[in-house]
Formats: structure tokens, sequence, C-alpha cells
């Protein structure tokens, strides 16, 4: 884990790890005055066979998970449960 970038905007962690053969490199970015994290995943995937799935714990009060559904959204607690959704928003 690293400091790649520092600003008066936002600051960014990079951390990199690896599974079997396939390397993942998470971008974390933090902003100054702004109640928003990003992260951006990059990955060399040499896995067959194996899905891959990504979880980001984070420790919130009151979250609440919003999902693009077909002509409208939903609020959903997070739960950590699969539902279908055609993305997060």
């Amino acid at each position: 884990m690293r400091v790649i970038g520092q600003g008066p905007i936002r600051s960014t962690i990079r951390v990199g790890y690896s599974f079997n053969n396939s390397k993942f490199i998470q971008d974390i970015q933090l902003y100054f005055e702004l109640p928003r994290i990003d992260v951006r995943v990059f990955m060399n995937w040499q896995g067959r066979n194996i899905m891959v799935k990504a979880a980001i714990p984070v420790a919130l009060e009151n979250p609440v998970a919003t999902f693009e559904i077909p002509f409208g959204a939903i609020n959903r607690p997070p739960t950590g449960n699969e539902v279908p959704t055609v993305k997060l928003i």
C-alpha cells in the first residue's frame, strides 16, 4: 500500500495484491471536504472457471444502496446479498 497522489482536492492510495497467477491493483481516491470515495480496480485475470467478486468493506451510519432497475431506481439495504440490478448507482 502506498500513496500515489496527494493534492488539495483528493488523495489516492494504491493497493496491490495477487491471487494464484492473477494480479490486482486498487486505487482508492479520498476527497477533501466531499463525502465520496472512488475505488478503481485494475486486474490481470489469469483464472479459468472462477468468478471474480469485489467487496469493499466500509463502516457507514444508516447506509442505503441505490440500484438502477428497468424504468427507475430502488433503494435497498446494503446487506451484501446479490440482487438483480442494471447497475449500482
